[in-house]
Parts: C-alpha cells; sequence; structure tokens
C-alpha cells in the first residue's frame, strides 16, 4: 500500500533548479526554494511569515506529532505510551503470562520485544560480566560465543541482551573479572594477621615453566604465577619470588612458610628464615607420606605384585571381549566397582585400584574359567585363580591404606597441622603388625621401616609438635614427653618473638586445667567447637590464644598449590592450545579464587535480592524506598527476567539489579538446576504442543502496592502494562490493548513495603 502525501505539498510547486538542474519545490507565499523533503518543508511553512497564521500553527503541530524517531524502539514505544495513555493505565513492576489466542501478528510481535524486552546500559553491563563470570570459572571455551546455537538460545531468552564476542572475552571483560578477583584477594589478605606461604613449580601443556604461589588466610588463596622463562630455578631465584610476597604484605603477618621437599625449595625457604626468624619452614606433610609409600612401593616383593595388578587391570581393559564379559558378570553379581590403574603422581591411587581389584575378585575368578574368553584371558588366569596373590594384595592395601588416609585428612583446604602427630600415631600403631603379616624378606623389612623412621624424623617438626599440644582435643596426648619439651620450647621461643610475655605462664594454666582453664565449661564444649574457634571464641582474651591460632592456622601441606597445577590444566588444554599462557594464568586465577569465595555470594536472583536488601537496612535502616529506587522498577527499565509462573511465590517477581562486584557466584553468581524435577518431567510429558491443540498460556499481572501508595494522583497511582503475553512454543510476548487493569481492582489492595510484597492482580474483560 502506497503512503499517503504528507497535507504540506498544497502549499508548494515543483520547479527546476537552474543551477543543480534538479527538481526542487518552491513556497507559493515567499517564493523560496527546497529539496523534496515532507519535514523540512513544514518546517519551513510553521517559520515562514508571508505565511497565513492558521496554516503556520496547523504546520507546527503536525511536525510535533510527527517528529522522526531516533530508533525502532522508541517509535514502538510512543506508539504503546499513548495506548497505555487512552486506558489510563501504566506500567506494572512484573507481568507474567496470560490467556490468548495462538496468533500473535509480526507487528504486535516486534512492538512488544522492543518494548517489553528494553534494557539499561548498567543492565546489560551486569549480565555481561555474570555471563564472562561464568565462562571464566566453568573451563567453557571463550569461543562459546560464536555457536549460532548458543547466540538464538540468548536471543530467545532474553532478545536486547548481546552476547559479547570472543574478542571482548578474552581480553577487556577477561581483564576487568581478573581486577575485581584480585581487589577482593588484596582485601582478603589486608585484613589477615595470620598468613602462610606456600611456594611450588609445574610445566604446563607448552612445557613453560610455571611457579605458583598460595598465600594462606587460613583459606589458600592464589595470589600469583612467575613464568620463569630462561631463569634456572636456583634457591637464590625462589628465594626472590618468595621475599617479594613476604614483604608486600608484610613480614610481621607472615608465620610460616610450606614447600615440596626438593632441595632448592627448602634451602630457599631455610635463607628467608635466617632473614626473618619469627617464619617458620618446613616441608609438606603429603609429599612426605607420600614419599613413604612410594619407598615401600619401590620394595622387591611389593613391586612384583603392582605389577601384577597392573598386568590384570591392563588386559582385560584392552579387550574389548574381556571388558564386555566382566560388565556382563558383574551385572549379574550387582557390583558396581570398575578396575582402575595406578597413577605414578596421585596419592593413593595404588591403594585404590588394588582395593577396586579386591572388590571384583570373585567376578574376575568367574571371568578366567569362563569357555569363550579363554583365548584372551589365559595370560593373566594363574594370578587371579592364585589365592596367596589376593593374600598379599591385601597385605599391601593394609600396609598403604593408614598412610592414604592420613594423605586424605592432611591435605584439605581446612587448617589440619593439629591433626599431623595423631596420624602418625595412628599410622605406627598398626605398620609393624601390617608389616609382618606381609610375607618380605628380612634385609625388605628392615629396609622399610629405616625409611620409615627417617621420614617421620624429617616430616615431625616441634611446630607440629606445638599445634598437637595447643589442640585443647589432645592437649599434647599423642606426644611423648621428650616431644612435650621441644614442643613447650618452640611456644617460648614464638611468644618472644611475638612480645606477649604471659603467654608461657597461660600455657602451663592450659596443660594443668589451672585458673581460667579450671572451669568445665570450657572442656565440655569442645565437641561442639574446633580448635580455632574454641582459642578465638572461650580464650580470646587470653596472650596464649594470639599464639595459638597463630600456629593451628599454619597449613601442614602444599596441596593447595598442587590443586592449582590441576586447574591450570583443566584450563590449558590440548584443545584449547590457542590461549596464551598470560591468559590461562589469569582463567586459573579467577577460577581457583572464586571457587573459595563463592561460599560468601548469593547463590539464586533471591539470594541476590535479599543480599541487596540487607545491605540497604544496614546503611539506611527506616529509609523510605526513594524516587530513584520507584525509577529502577519504571517501564522503561521492564524486563522478560520479571516473567514467571502463576505458581510462583509472589515474593521472587520484584525487579532486581545484580551486583558485579562480588556477591554472585560463580562459581557463580546463579544457581542453574539442568535437570527438571520429576513433577517437572510429568507435566512436560502430559502437555503435547500439537499445531491442532489449543495452547494454553496464562498471564497474572503482579502491582506493587508501594508504588501506588508513593504515587500523589490516581493516573500516578496506575501503573500497568498492557497484558504481555508468553507463548510457551514461541516464546514471544503480546500486548492486548483491549484487556487492562480496571481502577476498581486497586481500591483494596492494602499498601505494604516496596521492598517486602508484590500484590497479584486478577485480571476483568
Amino acid at each position: 500500500m502506497v503512503k499517503p502525501r504528507s497535507s504540506v505539498w498544497m502549499y508548494f510547486e515543483e520547479c527546476i533548479d537552474s543551477n543543480k538542474k534538479t527538481t526542487c519545490v518552491q513556497c507559493k507565499f515567499c517564493k523560496e526554494k527546497y529539496s523534496k523533503n515532507s519535514t523540512r518543508m513544514k518546517i519551513h511553512i510553521g517559520n515562514c511569515m508571508k505565511a497565513p497564521t492558521s496554516i503556520r500553527s496547523k504546520m507546527t503541530a503536525s511536525s510535533r506529532t510527527s517528529s522522526p524517531s531516533t530508533s525502532t524502539s522508541t517509535t514502538s514505544c510512543s506508539r504503546h505510551e499513548s495506548n497505555v495513555e487512552k486506558n489510563t493505565v501504566r506500567t506494572l513492576s512484573a507481568v507474567t503470562p496470560v490467556k490468548k489466542s495462538n496468533y500473535i501478528s509480526n507487528k504486535q510481535r516486534s512492538m512488544v520485544e522492543s518494548f517489553v524486552d528494553v534494557m539499561k546500559v548498567e543492565e546489560h553491563q551486569q549480565l555481561t560480566a555474570l555471563f564472562a563470570k561464568a565462562v571464566f570459572t566453568s573451563n567453557t571455551p571463550l569461543s562459546i560465543t560464536e555457536n549460532r546455537n548458543w547466540k538464538l538460545f540468548f536471543k530467545r531468552l532474553r532478545p536486547s541482551f548481546t552476547l559479547p564476542g570472543r574478542y571482548l572475552l578474552s581480553h577487556r571483560l577477561l581483564d576487568e573479572e581478573f581486577e575485581r578477583v584480585q581487589i577482593h584477594v588484596e582485601e582478603t589478605l589486608n585484613i589477615s594477621e595470620n598468613l602462610a606461604l606456600q611456594c611450588d613449580g609445574w610445566s604446563n601443556l607448552r612445557n613453560e615453566s610455571v611457579i605458583n604461589v598460595i598465600i594462606t588466610t587460613p583459606r589458600p588463596l592464589f595470589v600469583k604465577s612467575v613464568l620463569s622463562g630462561t631463569a634456572s630455578h636456583t634457591a637464590t631465584y625462589l628465594e626472590g619470588i618468595m621475599l617479594e610476597i613476604i614483604e608486600k604484605y608484610g613480614p610481621h603477618k607472615f608465620s610460616a612458610i610450606v614447600t615440596d621437599n626438593a632441595a632448592n625449595m627448602r634451602k630457599a625457604a631455610r635463607n628467608i628464615q635466617e632473614k626473618y626468624p619469627h617464619i617458620v619452614s618446613y616441608g609438606c606433610m603429603a609429599h612426605t607420606l607420600h614419599l613413604m609409600c612410594s619407598d615401600i612401593l619401590r620394595v622387591e616383593s611389593v613391586e612384583q605384585i603392582i605389577v601384577s595388578v597392573k598386568n590384570i587391570v591392563k588386559t582385560i581393559m584392552s579387550s574389548q571381549i574381556l571388558r564386555a564379559k566382566l560388565e556382563e558378570i558383574k551385572k549379574d553379581m550387582k557390583l558396581t566397582t570398575s578396575l582402575s590403574m595406578p597413577v605414578k603422581t596421585r596419592w593413593g591411587s595404588h591403594v585404590k585400584s588394588m582395593e577396586d581389584l579386591v572388590k571384583c575378585k570373585f567376578a574376575l575368578q568367574r571371568l578366567s574359567i569362563t569357555e569363550d574368553t579363554q583365548k584372551v584371558v589365559h595370560t593373566i588366569k594363574p594370578v587371579i585363580l592364585s589365592e596367596d596373590f589376593w593374600v598379599s594384595v591385601e597385605g599391601v592395601i593394609n600396609l598403604l591404606k593408614p598412610i592414604t588416609q592420613s594423605i586424605t585428612l592432611l591435605e584439605g583446604d581446612s587448617p589440619s597441622i593439629h591433626l599431623v602427630c595423631k596420624s602418625f600415631n595412628a599410622i605406627n600403631l598398626e605398620f609393624d603388625s601390617n608389616l609382618q603379616l606381609l610375607k618380605l624378606q628380612e634385609t625388605e623389612r628392615n629396609n622399610i621401616l629405616q625409611k620409615f623412621s627417617e621420614r617421620q624424623q624429617y616430616a615431625m617438626q616441634p611446630v607440629h609438635m606445638a599445634a598437637d599440644l595447643l589442640n585443647p582435643h589432645s592437649v599434647g596426648s599423642y606426644l611423648s614427653s621428650e616431644q612435650k619439651m621441644r614442643a613447650m620450647k618452640f611456644i617460648n621461643g614464638l611468644a618472644k618473638d611475638m612480645m606477649l610475655p604471659t603467654a608461657i605462664a597461660e600455657l602451663g594454666h592450659y596443660m594443668g586445667k589451672l585458673h581460667f582453664f579450671a572451669e568445665n565449661f570450657l572442656w565440655e564444649v569442645l565437641p561442639t567447637v574446633d580448635a580455632i574457634t574454641w582459642w578465638k571464641g572461650y580464650c580470646g582474651d587470653l596472650s596464649l590464644s594470639k599464639l595459638a591460632v597463630r600456629i593451628l592456622t599454619m597449613p601442614c601441606t602444599s596441596a593447595a598449590t598442587e590443586r592449582s597445577f590441576s586447574t591450570q590444566s583443566l584450563i590449558h588444554t590440548n584443545r584449547r592450545n590457542r590461549l596464551t599462557s598470560k591468559r590461562a594464568i589469569k582463567l586459573n586465577y579467577i577460577q581457583h579464587n572464586s571457587k573459595l569465595f563463592s561460599s560468601q555470594e548469593p547463590t539464586t536472583v533471591q539470594d541476590d535480592r535479599n543480599f541487596q536488601h540487607q545491605q540497604s537496612n544496614i546503611n539506611n535502616p527506616e529509609a523510605p524506598p526513594t524516587s530513584s529506587s520507584k525509577e529502577k522498577y519504571s517501564r522503561k527499565s521492564f524486563s522478560t527476567n520479571q516473567v514467571c509462573s502463576e505458581s510462583s511465590d509472589s515474593d521472587s517477581n520484584i525487579s532486581w539489579t545484580s551486583d558485579i562486584e562480588g556477591n554472585g557466584n560463580s562459581d557463580d553468581d546463579f544457581s542453574y538446576n539442568d535437570t527438571p524435577s520429576d513433577a517437572e518431567e510429568e507435566h512436560i510429558d502430559e502437555t503435547p504442543q500439537t499445531k491442532g491443540q489449543k495452547r494454553k498460556r496464562d498471564t497474572t499481572c503482579l502491582l506493587s502496592a508501594s508504588h501506588i501508595a508513593g504515587s500523589d494522583s490516581k493516573d500516578d497511582s496506575l501503573e500497568v502494562l498492557n497484558c504481555s503475553i508468553h507463548n510457551a512454543d514461541e516464546s514471544v510476548y503480546d500486548p492486548d490493548p483491549q484487556e487492562s487493569l480496571l481502577e476498581s481492582d486497586l481500591q483494596s489492595i492494602s499498601c505494604k513495603s516496596f521492598y517486602k510484597e508484590t500484590i497479584p492482580i486478577t485480571r476483568r474483560k
């Protein structure tokens, strides 16, 4: 259909410009010439002094009503606002689906999408930051935004949200998230009083040397990763890296340095200890226990048993026939255990591999006598059917298991230095008896005992004994008299360094349960609290409390550094080899530290809103909603995130804004349930969406009561969006100008706090 010509052409006549030799128009009143443009012609008539006043007024009014829009969304908003004014209603702060016919015209669809899903710049920036954080903390490839289906998903989910490109993710957004996490880490380190340093080296995917530095508060925070390049890992070089970190945050805050048992690391730590005597240095307890296991596995008799275990697992896992047959047998026996291979660098993997093999013992014996597997299983059949082999395997398990259990107990992120003496005591109780049951030669047995004694003497330092002595659950019960004396001497020296003259006297009261410690209440609460809480909470006024907390918060392993390497290996994989080492380090930094901070951040939209509301109440507990807070929930900021089902709690429909400064999970700010519940699955199955079936759509319009209460007039109190329709199949929204809320519907609503409640409004026709 041809657009009708504007009435302004009545006051112009066409002519030919002599200079440009083109057609133009000439005003009939003042003879001025213009190019053919209705808008400019209207403006000229409105300002033409020779034109009649009535015509000038007419053109002026016409130019105002038909001024060009800068965007399609603005035009749509103008048309929709006029419809809203005719119905004397205004926008609601939240909308949910309502029943309506299936047909939605393209014009209505474009109008709703451009009006309903309008996003503020601040909200778009927040969502972009949240999306980037989710990508960075989940090992998701940065090319996810280039995938067509992901683009389509986000377009349907939120049309006004534009996914950031790969370049933006890997540059500006990565740098911003890195800086945000770095600020959080720096703030945590600045307010912490007791710090400990961990340092270790590693080779990445590109065979580049990487040195990671972790600081415990006692939570292990990833603070720095160094690409050493051509520099040799000498003790002097490593000492320089550690000293830079220590002097940055203050030497007086650091209490310990934990490294692996490499000679260069230990020498670097000792050099720092000579410069700062109050800093204690010791080796990683998990590494030491792992070396104990390695000493046992190197014994010839034990090594032969391990070789047989590996041979059985390899033979079965490399044969499709044996593997399939074993699965059938396990299914028949209702056995779920799978065979596993031991890994040289994985602590405790040898014990797990042998335990899995023992659990599958009868299934393996059935497999070895099955007729259709004889051609493949004949090489391992004698070993599987040998009872002596299984006795030897169980003997090695009993010998190694107490050690691997201690590794698991001590390698966690929570402070566990007070459990070191207890762990060695448990190992010693069973080690000799289990060693006697294992069929070994006398020289092999003596060799194992000698190695075990040397490792234990190297690992058990005075700081570990002091931690056991200051553990109120044990009070040195796992120490000998000589070890108690070494522990008390260490505590006395540390008390002098910390300038706590009364601490050593309080230590005597603590050990003898005298004076302050004579109260039975202090010892009765021990089953319900940990050692650090006991000292800080119940004995916080004592000088000994500061010293005890300083020792008990020291890490006993450098396992957190090993975990940072594991995280980096999951980030910098063979398939993601395009990542530069610097970007991989930033991703590792973000992911490692975000996991630690995620427990303090909200995991749902409701938590995020409650957190912000609590902060608002703390800052201004009795302040009523201001005009700026109302504007945040105005029509312009309305989004499809506010659309929810009729069965949802009304409190969950309030608009929200996300704080990208660190109040979101990560791992992330939201917790998404990837799998529907059983009830949801049943509901999905019972509602087939066929073309012949009428689609059911429901809408519940929600009106904020305080928005009405804060208005000065009835017109201002009615802010309702004309019926946004959610189509369950097409995910589009359709306004219906024929349906609107009646003013009488609002008279029975009792006004409540804007931040606490929204009122469901029933529609009328």
